[in-house]
């Protein structure tokens, strides 16, 4: 999570910085018009996956920039809102699974300023699956390199909020901490609902 935190502000940092070194000397985005216009959104989002069988409903938040109202990059997290029973295989060493995701993420827009237009994120980043033994212990655990691509549909609430809907599927590519018991976690598809807000679009000049 902290690895999260401080890449987002890195990568709001450098925008930031961006902008403000405009009003000088020509750059290699002032002139060639590259980068006309900046911002600055936070998405809370609900996501619905099947694993093992059982339902699943993870929150994710994510904050990042938007350049053009077209690219969007930053950093994400996530954390289920309800834990699973662990497939038999596992028992009896372990009775319930929690998950957890976090990394960064690529999106680009198509035609933002329609009422209704379509984007495509992709979540580069760490998927991991944790044995519950209480409220806030977790002893077993196992984490993978994830690559997750999409497709959403997105409405334009107001200037500062946007609504969307979408699916993704989740790739594990490999296993980066392994675990003798958890075993076999595919999410694979899954189903998400949000809001984006922020400032969407700032212009450079």
């Amino acid at each position: 999570m902290k690895k999260i935190v401080g890449i987002t502000c890195m990568i709001l940092g450098l925008g930031l910085l961006q902008v403000n070194g405009q009003s000088g000397a020509n750059t290699l985005f002032k002139g060639n018009s590259s980068l006309e216009s900046w911002g600055v959104v936070l998405s809370p989002e609900i996501n619905s996956v099947q694993i093992f069988d059982q339902g699943v409903a993870m929150g994710e938040i994510a904050l990042g920039v938007v350049l053009n109202n077209k690219w969007y990059i930053g950093g994400y997290y996530g954390e289920s809102f309800n834990s699973i029973d662990a497939p038999q295989e596992m028992r009896p060493g372990v009775s319930e699974l929690e998950f957890q995701s976090y990394g960064m993420r690529i999106e680009y827009t198509v035609a933002a300023d329609n009422l209704l237009h379509v984007s495509f994120p992709l979540n580069i980043g760490v998927f991991e699956a944790e044995e519950v033994v209480s409220t806030s212990i977790a002893y077993n655990e196992v984490s993978y390199f994830a690559v997750t691509p999409g497709a959403q549909l997105e409405l334009n609430i107001s200037k500062y909020i946007r609504a969307f809907a979408g699916a993704r599927y989740q790739v594990l590519v490999n296993e980066i901490e392994s675990d003798p018991i958890i075993r076999d976690v595919d999410p694979g598809l899954s189903l998400h609902v949000g809001l984006r807000v922020g400032l969407f679009e700032r212009s450079i000049n």
